[in-house]
C-alpha cells in the first residue's frame, strides 16, 4: 500500500511544471491517474467508508481524504472543520473526542439510506486500504495534525 501526504498547492504547482515539460503534443495518457476526491463523493456521502469503498469499486487509482485530530489525539476523516454540513452534529469537530465524533450520522445529509455511516477513524481506513491494496492521498488539516 502506498500513502501520500499532500498539500494541494504543491500538487497544482507540480502538475503545472510536469505539463510544461511534457507539452501538448506528448501522450500522457499512461501517466494520468484517477483521483477519487473525498472518495466517490457524487455517489456516496463524502469522506465516509461507503465513499471510499465505492471509489475502489469504480477502480479509482487514488482515494483522497482529509484528516483532523480529535481532542483526545485520534486521527479522523472529515472535510470541514465543523460538523454542520456533513453530519447531524454542530460545532468544531476537533474539539470533540473520537468517541463523541463517531456518534454522529455522516450519511443522511446525502441520502437516508446512508444513515448508518459514521465519521471514519483514520486507523479503520488504513486497515481497509491495506486489505484492498488501495492507494490513499490524504490532506492533514487543523492545528493539531
Amino acid at each position: 500500500m502506498k500513502i501520500y501526504f499532500a498539500f494541494i498547492p504543491m500538487i497544482l504547482i507540480a502538475s503545472t511544471i510536469y505539463l510544461s515539460f511534457v507539452g501538448p503534443n506528448r501522450d500522457i495518457s499512461k501517466n494520468v491517474k484517477i483521483v477519487a476526491h473525498r472518495g466517490a463523493m457524487m455517489e456516496r456521502p463524502e469522506n465516509t467508508m461507503a465513499a471510499f469503498k465505492k471509489a475502489h469499486e469504480l477502480r479509482s487509482d487514488i482515494i483522497e481524504l482529509d484528516l483532523f485530530t480529535s481532542s483526545d489525539g485520534h486521527l479522523f476523516v472529515l472535510h470541514d472543520a465543523t460538523l454542520d454540513r456533513t453530519t447531524n452534529g454542530k460545532g468544531i469537530a476537533s474539539e470533540l473526542t473520537l468517541s463523541e465524533l463517531q456518534k454522529f450520522d455522516a450519511g443522511s445529509h446525502f441520502d437516508i439510506q446512508y444513515s448508518s455511516e459514521r465519521i471514519p477513524r483514520f486507523k479503520d481506513v488504513l486497515v481497509w486500504a491495506v486489505k484492498e491494496d488501495a492507494v490513499l492521498l490524504f490532506r492533514l488539516k487543523g492545528k493539531r495534525v
